[in-house]
């Protein structure tokens, strides 16, 4: 009888031990996730940013290059 006892308190150490250890696995995993997920929002600011200002370019040269661009139909001397 006592030996059943042992025999199941080891077991449930086991167990117990064994799920502690995924668990430590998973957290692990999430706290990684975090972080590159964090990166990744800060990436995404950055190159929101990045596209603003090139949109900015854009538009100041497509507005350069009509300027540039004037026709004048009837030209008189």
């Amino acid at each position: 009888m006592r030996s059943d006892f042992v025999n199941q308190n080891d077991r449930l150490s086991f167990d117990i031990n064994n799920m502690n250890f995924k668990i430590d696995s998973v957290l692990l995993t999430v706290n990684e996730l975090k972080s590159d997920y964090q990166q990744l929002k800060q990436d995404n600011v950055s190159l929101q940013n990045e596209l603003s200002k090139m949109k900015i370019k854009l538009d100041q040269y497509e507005n350069n290059s009509r300027r540039n661009n004037l026709r004048f139909n009837e030209w008189e001397n």
